[in-house]
C-alpha cells in the first residue's frame, strides 16, 4: 500500500506540473496575441501621415489706420493623409482660401500679430477658414513658415 501512496503522488504531482505547464504556455500564446494586436494597430496609424502643403507668400496691408503698413508671411498647412481628396479640394480651392487668409490679416492691426498669443488666434481663425471653404475635409493644422511686418 505504501507503493500505491507513492505512485499515487507521483502521478498528482505529474498532473500538477502538466497544468502549470498548460496555464504558462497558454498564458505565453494569449500575451503574444495582445502585443501583436497592438502593434499593427499602431502600424495601422502609422499609415494616416500627415501630409504639408506649402502656400506661396503673401503680402497684406494691415489695418493700421496712421501708417501704410503690411506683412508679409508664408504658410504651410498640414492634413492627414488618408484623406485621399483633401489635396485635390485645396487645389480647386486654393483662391477662396487665399482670399480668406488676406481677408483675416486686413482686419488685425499690429498689435493682433505681434504678440505670440495674437499669432497663435490667427493660426486658428486660418485654420477655421479654410475647413469651412473645405466644407467636407479638414486641413490639422497651420504653420508660419515666415512672417515679417513692415
Amino acid at each position: 500500500m505504501a507503493k500505491d501512496n507513492g505512485k499515487k503522488s507521483n502521478k498528482g504531482m505529474l498532473i500538477i506540473i502538466i497544468l502549470l505547464l498548460i496555464v504558462i504556455v497558454a498564458g505565453g500564446v494569449v500575451g503574444f496575441l495582445i502585443i501583436s494586436k497592438n502593434s499593427n494597430g499602431g502600424a495601422a496609424e502609422q499609415k494616416n501621415v500627415e501630409e504639408v502643403l506649402t502656400l506661396e507668400e503673401v503680402v497684406v496691408n494691415i489695418n493700421d489706420p496712421s501708417l501704410k503698413r503690411y506683412i508679409k508671411f508664408g504658410l504651410a498647412i498640414t492634413y492627414n493623409s488618408k484623406d485621399k481628396d483633401i489635396l485635390e479640394d485645396i487645389n480647386s480651392n486654393i483662391y477662396k482660401i487665399k482670399d480668406g487668409i488676406i481677408a483675416i490679416f486686413k482686419e488685425k492691426t499690429v498689435d493682433d500679430i505681434e504678440s505670440n498669443q495674437g499669432i497663435e488666434m490667427i493660426k486658428q481663425e486660418i485654420k477655421e477658414k479654410i475647413n469651412l471653404i473645405l466644407e467636407d475635409n479638414e486641413i490639422i493644422s497651420v504653420y508660419f513658415t515666415n512672417l515679417l511686418i513692415h
